[in-house]
């Protein structure tokens, strides 16, 4: 918000405002970067068990597999925290392949959380709460789906490992 406001802010001298955005989008990248290496590191020890993570994932998507993330959120244990903006869309990047795999991303987001479903809440003993999968489907003007997506952490942070940040 900080970084838009000083790229949009006509006072500043166009070379000065340039610098500050460049060095605050830096520094925003290295913060997101420490912040997800941290996340993983708990969410690992979590698995150890002594806390019970989960992700959710509030985000809509298109046929062509284009997504926009509008919300993520980090249970453990029973308490919600939101995560910072930028983690949201780290995390969601399991699923690319998923949303742009075949005709009806819809229907694949189903088979992937089936399958996460099946792994973790059946083989594995644990309640059936720590999965769900809320999907809409919106038909006007275009097609797009909107979908909210709670699966144990550690399946979001086994693929996301890097502590690369894309800006």
């Amino acid at each position: 918000m900080l970084i838009m406001k000083l790229a949009k802010d006509p006072t500043l001298p166009e070379k000065t405002r340039d610098e500050v955005t460049a060095f605050l989008k830096r520094e925003q990248a290295e913060n997101l970067s420490a912040f997800h290496d941290f996340l993983v590191n708990f969410i690992t020890i979590g698995m150890q068990g002594l806390h019970r993570t989960g992700i959710t994932l509030e985000f809509s998507f298109q046929e062509d597999g284009t997504y926009r993330v509008m919300r993520s959120c980090l249970h453990v244990d029973g308490n919600s925290v939101s995560l910072p903006d930028g983690e949201g869309p780290r995390l969601i990047s399991i699923l690319s392949p998923v949303l742009r795999s075949g005709d009806d991303p819809g229907q694949a987001l189903i088979a992937f959380y089936q399958s996460c479903e099946e792994m973790h809440d059946r083989e594995r003993g644990y309640g059936l709460d720590s999965c769900s999968l809320e999907l809409s489907r919106e038909i006007f003007p275009g097609t797009s789906f909107h979908a909210r997506l709670r699966l144990p952490a550690y399946i979001f942070c086994r693929e996301t490992s890097s502590g690369n940040y894309d800006s």
